[in-house]
């Protein structure tokens, strides 16, 4: 497992209340949350897709973007955030959640963002996302995949996370908590290649630079 501070990390897990995951989009967190309600960890909950604060600047932003689609979570979470908890996340290479954040459902997207912004081919919808005078569903979004992670003034608050590309860190951590193992993570249905082949030149060049703060944290490359 990565730690954002390993120390304070032991120290946190030594005195630990409750384990938080963080769900970050398409890292497979349905799959989590369903193992810990079939086993029944009261010392283990998850922030299901929301914000520690509020990331709208203004109401009228928040009811024409907030539709409240695949989130259990409350846009704003600032009341149950507690220090002393252990915040953990699982995080997916930023290019491959991409593909799936456009794909899932097909038309609708990740949390309906296609038929919000009417960005129903792959081209249409990284160009969207990058052009910075366009708004997005959940404005956070447009600066890393890893948004739910930050707080309000774009620092991690996690204290370690896993790599779903290295799920078996995940449930050999599991098993120390006396959980199963996860079997398998849900797949979206409409990807059908790899990730890199839907990518041009371009697109990889502009997104490098516009996740660099989080390719070079958490060691991914395209």
């Amino acid at each position: 497992m990565g730690s954002r501070n390993t120390g304070r990390f032991k120290v946190l897990f030594r005195k630990l209340f409750v384990i938080v995951f963080t769900a970050i989009q398409k890292t497979g967190t349905t799959s989590i949350k369903t193992l810990l309600k079939e086993n029944d960890n009261p010392f283990i909950k998850v922030l299901d897709h929301g914000y520690l604060f509020n990331p709208f600047k203004n109401e009228e932003d928040k009811k024409k973007y907030w539709t409240g689609q695949g989130f259990k979570s409350k846009i704003d979470n600032s009341e149950s955030y507690y220090e002393n908890d252990t915040h953990l996340t699982v995080v997916r290479n930023p290019f491959d959640i991409l593909v799936s954040y456009h794909y899932h459902n097909w038309q609708y997207g990740w949390a309906n963002v296609n038929r919000i912004h009417k960005t129903y081919n792959w081209a249409d919808f990284v160009d969207h996302y990058l052009d910075p005078d366009k708004p997005w569903h959940l404005p956070p979004m447009k600066k890393s995949m890893f948004s739910f992670i930050y707080d309000k003034d774009d620092n991690m608050y996690i204290d370690g996370y896993f790599k779903l590309e290295d799920i078996h860190k995940l449930n050999t951590f599991f098993l120390t908590l006396n959980l199963p193992k996860l079997k398998n993570t849900n797949r979206t249905e409409y990807k059908v290649k790899n990730y890199r082949d839907y990518y041009t030149t371009e697109q990889v060049k502009a997104l490098s630079k516009l996740w660099e703060k989080d390719l070079d944290y958490f060691k991914y490359t395209f």
